[in-house]
């Protein structure tokens, strides 16, 4: 994946300003970098704003899992338009080190060993060996190679990268305190600002309720929860979707002028669903969802009756005309190569309650651009919803 950093989306703050100072010190050195940090911590953000003020405007990345292959990187002969002929296609790994280019390897405990053989010479000796044509290649001076990997509570869980401990520098990425991250919030998203301090109050109950939540009575562990909120947080695995849900919230509050006195009631239960779609849509099990979103609720002052509501009876409406598909709080522009008339379509799909939702919350991830992914058993409808919600653009 080729990155492009130009734009800054950097908000400097105590930590980040520590962190990017043990971050530039590490690269003055060259060795390879691994960066360590919780779910949330900014580990890939810190790289991004490093390379756009260094002029790296082109930031290459590597996802690695455990069926990852050493072609991926190192590359491989494909065929050509003539038979029997083939040529040969440097990998993402290939070229950063022939073009001299910053390359971060994400989730670097993940990697199986033959990668990590793959690595071995590049980290050791800024060499990289490819097997299949016999070739050396040496890395030129501006290429930079930075990997992550994350921290789980104090422990550093990982695999394979022991192997390989001591060819890296290790940069520790510290998590923002509650204050910074409000900061963070209030300069990002100043738009909507008078929501910052719930969007807080919700990530401190999620951050509180992750271990517990689904493991005693709704009403109890909700009072519990709202009753301990903590006032600084070390860890962030929460942090990424509560981003998401903000960016969500953006986009969709961006006409209307919020006051910090008074926040209506149809903001709130507009940042609620989207809050509903961001934490609870993964959770396997329905009463999971319920008392999650229960909790999310007491938050925004959202009543069991409305969150009983949405969670039981709420069917959104799905309309179309000639340019655009609306489904609930969702409206897409109409491919209209491929659009079907809602009035005339003879086909057997059922816009039920349960297909109606789930239709709504693709239509929102597509109008956010975020990847979606639907997970069922076989014969659940999930290549028929998807066949009616690429009908928009």
């Amino acid at each position: 994946m080729v990155r492009n950093v130009q734009k800054k989306t950097f908000v400097d703050t105590k930590i980040t300003k520590r962190n990017m100072k043990a971050l530039a010190l590490a690269v003055c050195k060259r060795d390879p970098i691994l960066l360590e940090g919780v779910t949330g911590s900014g580990k890939t953000v810190l790289l991004e704003e490093l390379a756009r003020v260094t002029g790296h405007d082109t930031l290459l990345k590597i996802h690695l899992g455990d069926q990852t292959d050493a072609k991926v990187l190192l590359g491989t002969y494909v065929c050509t338009e003539i038979p029997g002929e083939f040529k040969w296609v440097p990998g993402i790994l290939t070229r950063a080190v022939s073009e001299g280019m910053w390359i971060v390897i994400e989730d670097i405990n993940l990697a199986p060993v033959e990668v990590l053989s793959v690595l071995l010479p590049l980290l050791e000796k800024r060499e990289l060996f490819i097997p299949g044509r016999g070739e050396l290649i040496k890395a030129k001076d501006t290429f930079q190679l930075f990997a992550t990997q994350t921290l789980y509570g104090n422990k550093n869980y990982h695999r394979d990268t022991s192997l390989l401990s001591n060819f890296w520098t290790r940069v520790i990425v510290e998590p923002l305190s509650f204050e910074e991250l409000q900061k963070v919030l209030e300069k990002k998203y100043s738009h909507i600002s008078p929501l910052v301090p719930k969007f807080l109050s919700t990530f401190h109950v999620l951050q509180q309720s992750q271990r517990t939540v689904f493991q005693t009575d709704q009403k109890e562990e909700s009072q519990e929860v709202l009753a301990n909120i903590p006032v600084v947080h070390s860890k962030n695995s929460f942090g990424p979707t509560v981003m998401k849900w903000c960016d969500r919230c953006l986009k969709l509050l961006k006409n209307i002028q919020l006051k910090t006195d008074f926040i209506s009631t149809q903001v709130k239960e507009a940042a609620f669903l989207e809050a509903i779609d961001c934490f609870c849509g993964a959770l396997p099990q329905q009463q999971q969802r319920g008392q999650l979103a229960q909790l999310i609720a007491q938050c925004w002052d959202i009543s069991t009756e409305r969150v009983n509501y949405y969670s039981e009876r709420y069917k959104p409406n799905i309309t179309q005309d000639d340019s655009n598909l609306t489904v609930g709080r969702v409206t897409l522009p109409i491919n209209k190569t491929l659009a079907l008339n809602l009035e005339k379509n003879t086909s057997v799909f059922a816009y039920t309650r349960h297909s109606a939702t789930l239709m709504e919350k693709i239509g929102q991830c597509v109008q956010a651009k975020e990847p979606v992914i639907l997970v069922g058993e076989t014969g659940c409808g999930k290549i028929k919803i998807g066949l009616y919600s690429q009908h928009s653009k």
